[in-house]
């Protein structure tokens, strides 16, 4: 009864863990698609405010160019937020391999007592068997007196 407990247990959890991992995998697309929209939104209004280039604009292109230096440290935050997230999700599946962990120290524990109680009946009814045909061997079959006499 205590291991379909465990087992309950254990799918549970495993249903926590995929609804966080779809919560995740949601939020990180609603991040990355704001992301490109914003990025491809910011471009093409730099683009729009400067354009024409020509080369007697070289100034706007030059200003073109050094408009994305933004973006460096946009992508310095996103990198920082998926190591946050890597984090996490390690914390997550660190806390299941440790509920796994003390589930499984539980059942060897059980199979331990289970092969030690084996162990004992075995070498109890070994020695019985072996108790018994010596006492067959000791023992004359028509006058019950024993072979080896002690002087």
């Amino acid at each position: 009864m205590s291991v379909r407990n465990g087992e309950s247990a254990s799918e549970d959890a495993l249903v926590d863990e995929d609804l966080a991992n779809k919560k995740l995998r949601r939020i990180a697309i609603i991040a990355v698609s704001g992301i490109i929209s914003a990025i491809a939104i910011y471009g093409l209004l730099i683009v729009f405010l400067s354009w024409p280039i020509t080369l007697g604009n070289i100034d706007k292109a030059g200003v073109f160019g050094d408009s994305f230096g933004i973006l460096t440290s946009l992508f310095s935050g996103l990198a920082f937020a998926g190591i946050v997230i890597t984090i996490l999700l390690q914390r997550n599946e660190l806390a299941l391999q440790r509920a796994e962990l003390m589930d499984t120290r539980k059942e060897l524990s059980k199979h331990r007592e289970v092969f030690e109680l084996q162990s004992f009946e075995s070498t109890f009814f070994s020695n019985a068997q072996t108790s018994q045909r010596y006492f067959k061997l000791y023992r004359r079959p028509n006058d019950g007196q024993r072979r080896f006499h002690t002087s």
